[in-house]
This record gives C-alpha cells, structure tokens and sequence, in this order.
C-alpha cells in the first residue's frame, strides 16, 4: 500500500484510519481465516482498543506477552477446529512474535495475511554501539542495512511465509507500509517477489475479491 505507513513522524489519526480501512476491506472481501501482524504490541493494543472495523461474526485469537509453546499450539488448533464449523477467525500477533515465526499452519489454514509496518528496532544504547561497529566495518550504508532494514525485512519475510507451506498453497499477502517500496528497503527483499501496489482501501477491496474469484479453494 502506498498511502500507509508506521513510520513515527507519519503517524496521526488519518493515517490509521485509513489502515484500518485497508485492513477491513481485505478481511470482508477475502475468505477462510486471516493473519494480522503488527510491528509491536504497543501499535496492536492500540488498533484493537476500538474494535468496529472487524466485521460481525469473525472469531478473534490474539497474541499475548510472554505466550506460552502450549497456547500457540492450541491456538493452531483452534483454527483448524473453527474451519470444521465455516467460522472465520483473525488470528493477530505481531512482527517476530510467536505467532508470525517457528510456527506451521498446515493445510493451507490461513488463507490471507495482513502485515502492517516494519518492526524496526527501537532506539537503544546497543542498537547505537552494534550500528558503529558496522559503520566502522563496512561504512554508514551497510551499517543501517545490516542492524535496522535487513532485519526488519527478514521479519517481515517469515510472517508472509507462515500460510505458504507447500507448492499447493495459496494466500494473499498484503503489505501495509509504503517505505517498502523505497530502494533501500526493497534491495533487502527476495528479488522474485512480485508486488502489485494498491493505493488506497477501494483497490485493495477490488484486488482482495479478484485474487479469491480466480483462487476460491485452499490448497488442502
């Protein structure tokens, strides 16, 4: 999306309002369950604290702090119990959480996944000293590359792998932050990763309900 992003200097009510519309028109227009990661818990609590833009009748499975291997696996479970019932559910979690990485989804169980921002490291006295050791190593391009893009990006790559698990898998993913289409952002992604921009939430409802027309079935 280009009309979005987290970037801090950004950030304001406009801007989240029209996250959230891209977010509702992707969850009513697609089918089966739907993954929402964001970049922390601070941002998730605070879309979630006003709950209208998920629809009627969707089941929600939220991540927690400090989530146990037990509850995650059990919350598997319970999309695969809800599918079995033709209940959608919105699992939601965050970028380098629990739930967005180590974790299996067979059976093509999450049918679109929904990622908003990037999960920049925070401003810290490590991140200061671990991004000068770099500096003086490989100069101040690589340094910001190698201790703040690259690894948001990774992050990002294995939350939009978590419904892909075989070659009969399908998912829609969408990507909910506009720097990704910068230079220093996209060197930072898999080159065969084919992005179709959408630039404002009527496209992405208008893409949403023509990738599930010509993609109806998971691949179970």
């Amino acid at each position: 999306a280009r009309d979005v992003t987290t970037k801090f200097t950004s950030r304001g009510l406009k801007n989240t309002m029209i996250m959230k519309e891209h977010i509702e028109s992707a969850i009513k227009n697609s089918v089966g369950h739907v993954a929402l990661f964001f970049p922390s818990y601070m941002m998730q609590e605070k879309i979630l604290e006003e709950r209208s833009w998920i629809p009627w009748g969707i089941e929600t499975i939220v991540e927690r702090r400090m989530m146990s291997k037990d509850l995650v696996a059990k919350s598997v479970e319970r999309l695969h119990n809800y599918r079995n019932k033709n209940q959608r559910c919105i699992l939601i979690g965050v970028l380098g959480g629990k739930f967005s990485e180590g974790v299996d989804y067979p059976d093509n169980i999450l049918e679109t996944v929904i990622c908003v921002g990037l999960p920049l490291a925070p401003p810290s006295a490590r991140q200061d000293a671990l991004k000068s050791y770099y500096e003086a190593r490989f100069g101040n391009i690589l340094s910001w590359r190698y201790t703040s893009s690259q690894p948001a990006v990774n992050s990002l790559m294995q939350a939009i792998g978590r419904p892909i698990r075989k070659s009969e898998d399908r998912a829609l993913i969408i990507l909910l932050e506009n720097r990704l289409l910068n230079r220093n952002y996209r060197l930072c992604m898999p080159d065969s990763l084919q992005i179709t921009q959408t630039s404002n939430p009527d496209r992405t409802k208008k893409f949403t309900k023509s990738f599930f027309q010509h993609y109806p079935k998971p691949g179970i």
